[in-house]
């Protein structure tokens, strides 16, 4: 089984299937806006900014362990259906350096 990863197409495999990019972070980012925007306004050291520290923490951790969790279950799926993987190789830094594909990937 081969793979191609892609922006549009979280993986697309050799048989054809091809998995969906969830883009987890732009379903959060109205989110992330208005909370950043919120923790901005606060006076440093005071406990509404720990509060809303947290709480932006939290939105962090939810877009991660959403990422992670759907990674796995892919990852689990075509592990458990294949004997042999072979994956393209991908400059994943270079590509976090394009401004305009950062986001996606």
């Amino acid at each position: 089984m081969g793979l191609d990863l892609g922006i549009k197409d979280f993986i697309v495999d050799s048989n054809g299937n091809r998995y969906e990019n969830k883009h987890f972070y732009k379903n959060q980012e109205k989110k992330l806006k208005k909370l950043q925007r919120q923790l901005s306004k606060k006076q440093k050291g005071s406990n509404n900014r720990n509060k809303l520290k947290i709480k932006l923490a939290k939105v962090h951790e939810k877009i991660s362990n959403q990422r992670n969790t759907y990674l796995h279950q892919i990852t689990s799926k075509i592990v458990n259906e294949n004997q042999i993987i072979c994956i393209e190789d991908l400059n994943v830094k270079g590509m976090m350096s394009n401004h305009k594909l950062a986001k996606s990937i």
